[in-house]
């Protein structure tokens, strides 16, 4: 990619963190990986905060919730909790400042994103790596491979951690830092690393009225019908750290694991 340092640039002066006031240690180690990071406050929405914000939720999702609350189990992986209400508009408030400001690239964060362990990188060097060959006609770039799956899942053990490593759909190219997975088939988890386009955020919000699902299933629905354009970068560069108590998956129990699960079901 000619401009490359442009958008290096781009990203380095658009780099965007949603973060909960209390969590100072997450934003701490944000700035240490990106000084130059800003940070979103996140709507919060545990416990019983969401209901100020049951008009902002589809009704038929609402009522979901209230018995998944009700019952301590969700039905589906992309069934709400109310930590996810929350998560969700606060990935929407970005996006809008995005499409405000006509920003033509951003990096989006949480702050419960850390680089992968044992993984000794320069990460502005590895970033740059990425950027001269990053696909312009991109809406979303992932940088969290690990949350993907296409079809069917195998397990790598490599450097102690389950990696989930799908066969990737069309667009495989070896010489490429990027793949683009098959839609028909594709569901992920988590949105703590991704690199949005204007366009993109554009398409987000033409897409959005209320929320219905969880953030990530939302992107990989409107993925599934071609309507946002997803790459993936190959290396997984950032994780969630699993030591930061999730205020998402409050109901951690699921009733039905599907991993290609019909986003219509409530």
């Amino acid at each position: 990619m000619d401009n490359s340092y442009e958008l290096a640039k781009l990203l380095r002066d658009n780099i965007y963190c949603i973060s909960l006031k209390e969590k100072e240690e997450n934003r701490k180690a944000i700035l240490n990986l990106f000084p130059s990071a800003k940070f979103f406050e996140a709507i919060d929405t545990r416990g019983f905060n969401v209901l100020d914000y049951k008009d902002k939720v589809q009704e038929d999702s609402w009522e979901a919730l209230k018995i998944a609350n009700e019952k301590n189990i969700r039905n589906y992986h992309h069934s709400l909790t109310n930590g996810s209400v929350g998560c969700f508009l606060s990935h929407i408030e970005i996006v809008k400042h995005i499409v405000a400001n006509k920003i033509p690239y951003s990096l989006v964060l949480e702050d419960d994103c850390i680089i992968r362990p044992q993984w000794n990188i320069d990460l502005p060097k590895f970033l740059d790596h990425i950027l001269d060959d990053i696909p312009l006609d991109l809406d979303l770039y992932f940088l969290n491979l690990s949350s993907f799956f296409v079809e069917t899942i195998g397990f790598n053990t490599e450097d102690g951690l389950k990696i989930f490593n799908p066969p990737w759909g069309y667009y495989m190219d070896e010489s490429k830092q990027w793949v683009k997975p098959d839609n028909k088939n594709f569901q992920f988890f988590q949105v703590h690393s991704v690199i949005i386009s204007y366009e993109g955020a554009v398409k987000i919000l033409q897409n959005f009225t209320k929320v219905k699902m969880q953030y990530d299933s939302f992107l990989a629905n409107l993925y599934r019908k071609g309507k946002i354009n997803i790459y993936i970068n190959r290396d997984q560069i950032f994780i969630q750290n699993q030591f930061d108590k999730s205020s998402i998956d409050t109901i951690e129990k699921v009733k039905n694991i599907n991993f290609f699960e019909d986003f219509d079901l409530i």
